[in-house]
């Protein structure tokens, strides 16, 4: 397999019984894909946020600690389906667990909703927090770069036409802003825009095994697949 695809997601969640190598792996995984998972626990259970972060730790931490991961071949799927599939094997043991404590006399901290909201699905909602979270990540890294290049103006040029867009933004308008000709801000944007989509892309990596995966992966979080 070619070393673009470092399976980094994977090796970080098969921790063995290395006790900080569990800890660092928790963290990492809390950091990546908390968000995404708190939206889809809050899409499927009725619970306020902090009991959703109570869950979404829960949940990480089952990943690392069951027999799942024994059962789980990276090579044969993505690890966002990988996560839909464990958070849903997740919520069926819960959902028997507060059915047994209500027969045995117990009390659950949590009940699960029997119907989401309307609206989209909990995986849904996972996909686009998931797409939310590699977007921020991938422009927190360009913005770290790029301002130890010294080119804070071309990523403030970026964010003003990309991201937080005035409404009728246009090169002329940015070229007057920052004292610059607009084929300086057309060159710019395009530099940008390409070293953002490099990080994006290196985002995504992480999180497959084959260039076919990273295929849909990249066709998914571009909006030219909803798989």
């Amino acid at each position: 397999m070619s070393d673009i695809f470092p399976s980094t997601v994977w090796s970080q969640i098969r921790v063995g019984d290395d006790a900080d190598r569990r800890r660092t792996a928790f963290s990492e995984l809390v950091l990546r894909y908390g968000d995404p998972i708190r939206v889809w626990i809050r899409a499927a259970f009725r619970v306020q946020e902090d009991d959703a972060s109570d869950l979404t730790q829960d949940f990480l931490s089952w990943v690392l600690e069951s027999e799942f991961l024994t059962k789980a071949d990276p090579s044969l799927g993505r690890f966002r389906a990988f996560l839909k599939t464990a958070l849903r094997r997740y919520v069926i043991d819960d959902r028997r667990r507060q059915r047994a404590a209500k027969r045995g006399g117990g009390a659950h901290a949590v009940e699960l909703a029997d119907e989401v909201a309307p609206g989209e699905s909990p995986e849904e909602r996972l996909d686009l927090a998931w797409r939310a979270s590699l977007v921020q990540r991938a422009l927190a890294q360009v913005e770290e770069a790029m301002r130890a290049d010294g080119r804070e103006r071309a990523f403030a040029l970026f964010r003003d036409y990309y991201v937080e867009p005035e409404e009728g933004v246009d090169y002329a308008t940015l070229a007057a802003k920052h004292g610059i000709s607009e084929v300086d801000v057309s060159n710019a944007l395009a530099r940008t825009k390409k070293r953002y989509r490099a990080e994006l892309k290196a985002q995504v990596v992480e999180s497959v095994q084959t260039a076919e995966d990273l295929e849909v992966e990249l066709r998914w979080l571009f909006g030219k697949d909803g798989a």
